[in-house]
């Protein structure tokens, strides 16, 4: 059953991910919200949305849509998984065909350079996909002080 509701949800993405109709601020906003919503509706994380009402019609480059959105869910992924956190922030705004995307938490944080913390490919793949295109993703934390993922950029190639 699990499985099966994977896939589903894969097939899902990739469909939103390919269909022209959907490379616009609008859908990538509203596919965010619905993903983080199911993301943490059933954990015991309190989470706040603060995302852009205006510039819906504001065109994103296929890839770097699909690049956004992955990195939000591989945020919230690791939030669920490792954090501990009680409280996660989400935060996407937009400004002359530049994105801003901040995803924090107050969970227990790691160091990011020492030999005990496990550098997994989530943070890697998340910093990869932006320089992809030449955005940036930042990943600030420290024991004890949650976790900050800040990825910004071009919405454009």
């Amino acid at each position: 059953m699990e499985y099966s509701k994977g896939v589903s949800t894969s097939l899902s993405e990739i469909v939103w991910a390919i269909h022209p109709g959907n490379d616009n601020v609008g859908s990538l906003v509203n596919y965010m919200k619905s993903t983080a919503n199911q993301l943490l509706e059933n954990s015991d994380i309190k989470y706040v949305f603060d995302f852009p009402n205006a510039g819906a019609n504001v065109e994103v480059h296929p890839e770097i849509k699909r690049n956004i959105y992955l990195v939000m869910k591989e945020a919230l992924h690791n939030i669920l998984k490792y954090s501990e956190a009680k409280n996660v922030f989400i935060k996407f705004s937009i400004d002359n065909n530049r994105f801003n995307l901040e995803i924090s938490d107050d969970g227990k944080g790691f160091e990011m350079n020492t030999e005990d913390h496990r550098f997994g490919n989530g943070l890697l793949n998340m910093q990869q996909r932006m320089s992809q295109h030449g955005n940036i993703c930042e990943i600030q934390t420290s024991r004890g002080k949650g976790c900050r993922i800040i990825a910004h950029g071009n919405l454009t190639i």
